[in-house]
């Protein structure tokens, strides 16, 4: 029974409405399923996610330049290979490293943020880092890394 549900949730969930008109959209993988609550009037435009790759993506009802979103929130989920050795701090360290390369004048920079809600659970190892990066035209992203116990 376990599994049915899960197969029906997993199929059943890009899309939930909340009491106040919040949205609550599922990111899921082979070994991840996780949710996000977008912010009050905000959009989860599913065409552009697709287009770009990813399974969310959402902005403001403010940005309305079509062709470049300057606000906006995504997220995703990686899971670890099968038999992988990697860890967490690996897994970032690569990941940062990548974008190193990629744009050598990146700026990265670890924040020191406290959300008290990731915590160590059955779920969650309660490991997590917030870095910002800031590309050479000035736009930056911060990205919130947590590592789930798999």
């Amino acid at each position: 029974m376990k599994r049915f549900f899960l197969i029906f949730l997993i199929l059943a969930a890009p899309l939930f409405s909340t009491e106040d008109d919040r949205l609550v959209c599922m990111i899921y993988g082979q070994k991840h399923l996780f949710s996000v609550i977008t912010p009050t009037n905000w959009i989860f435009d599913r065409e552009l996610a697709n287009m770009i790759g990813l399974p969310h993506f959402i902005y403001p009802e403010s940005e309305t330049n079509p062709e470049r979103k300057n606000v906006f929130i995504y997220a995703r989920g990686a899971d670890r290979k099968e038999n992988s050795k990697e860890d967490f701090d690996s897994f970032v360290r690569n990941d940062t490293n990548y974008f190193i390369s990629n744009v050598p004048e990146i700026k990265i920079i670890r924040e020191n943020i406290k959300f008290t809600n990731i915590v160590k659970n059955n779920f969650l190892s309660g490991k997590y880092y917030v870095y910002k990066f800031i590309f050479p035209d000035g736009r930056y992203e911060s990205v919130v890394y947590i590592d789930a116990i798999e």
